[in-house]
């Protein structure tokens, strides 16, 4: 009778252990959850901390381009030719990976075959080229309908963007 009220005790404590376990994991799952959406915060939140200190849209558009004023027109036309230009940049860096992925797998096999390892390297620099010529090609697109003032603000932007310090730092880190 003793051991069968051991063991009744053991077993209620192993479900106690068991639901506390699956408790405890399930609450981590969802706050894992919530830190990835927005840092934890909701949406609302987020807008009523912009509110407070007086972040608005338009406030980052000018941190952003400075204090050029686009046309209604000038800024569809920025809005459209930077997302044609981005789609077109994703395809090719994902063509640019492909390419270097299979070159990879080439060079890693035992007996690697110096005929596909010389068209694979032909095709990567063939689209690394062509991505620099898709990035002239979107900024002389741009030259066409901004004017000076406004193109100046851009080559400031671009100008800090490629020669920032965190730019400088992750390259350091390569």
């Amino acid at each position: 009778m003793k051991n069968i009220k051991k063991r009744s005790f053991w077993f209620w404590g192993f479900i106690l252990l068991l639901i506390l376990n699956i408790s405890i994991i399930s609450s981590m799952a969802y706050f894992h959850y919530q830190m990835k959406q927005n840092h934890g915060m909701k949406y609302k939140t987020i807008m009523q901390k912009r509110a407070a200190h007086g972040i608005d849209n338009d406030t980052k558009k000018n941190k952003f381009w400075g204090s050029v004023n686009f046309t209604d027109e000038e800024d569809e036309f920025l809005r459209n030719s930077r997302k044609e230009h981005f789609t077109r940049m994703k395809k090719l860096r994902i063509n640019l990976r492909d390419n270097q992925s299979a070159l990879f797998n080439e060079i890693r096999k035992t007996k690697p075959d110096t005929n596909l390892i010389y068209k694979y390297k032909t095709k990567t620099l063939k689209t690394q080229e062509e991505i620099i010529d898709e990035s002239v090609f979107f900024y002389e697109n741009l030259k066409t309908k901004l004017n000076e003032e406004q193109m100046q603000t851009i080559n400031n932007h671009l100008s800090r963007k490629f020669h920032s310090k965190k730019n400088k730092k992750s390259k350091k880190n390569r």
